[in-house]
């Protein structure tokens, strides 16, 4: 199924403005906390706090340790890793 035909089914439309640039509009009301559409990321970043306790690579916690070897070069401004209790 497209996206347009997903949307249609929804009662939903895209419109553009040059105001307002592209938005969704509804053709029919939707339920208060309805899920209009899901879809994964294409990108993220880790913030510079948190650079030091999360995986770039798969966003998972860590307290010292990475978890993963990709995240050991991921996190390249970490030079000091040593193993949890």
């Amino acid at each position: 199924m497209s996206s347009r035909e997903y949307l249609k089914e929804m009662g939903l439309a895209v419109k553009e403005s040059k105001s307002r640039g592209r938005f969704l509009v509804t053709e029919k009301l939707i339920p208060e906390g309805t899920t209009i559409m899901e879809c994964m990321p294409l990108s993220w970043a880790v913030t510079n706090e948190c650079a030091t306790s999360i995986c770039h690579h798969c966003l998972k916690s860590f307290e010292k340790t990475p978890c993963c070897e990709s995240a050991k070069s991921m996190t390249g401004n970490v030079t000091n890793w040593s193993a949890v209790g």
